[in-house]
């Protein structure tokens, strides 16, 4: 997930293979929550807007990224 700087704008997205899902073009900045209670943790990344409401959000195992299995 890439977030933009909160004095930043974009006004074109570049297309991007590697992307997976949606963008914006609001201004934004990055949030990032662990849960380290679960015996496989959650992985939790979204981006925020000025206000601090979410835009959009992924989140995923640990184990999924993980080289040690």
């Amino acid at each position: 997930m890439t977030s933009s700087g909160l004095t930043e704008k974009w006004k074109d997205v570049s297309p991007n293979k590697h992307r997976v899902g949606d963008y914006t073009h609001e201004v934004n900045y990055g949030d990032l929550t662990i849960d380290w209670q679960k015996a496989d943790p959650t992985i939790r990344i979204a981006l925020k807007g000025i206000k601090g409401d979410e835009i959009m959000h992924t989140e995923f195992a640990l184990s999924t990224i993980s080289p040690y299995q």
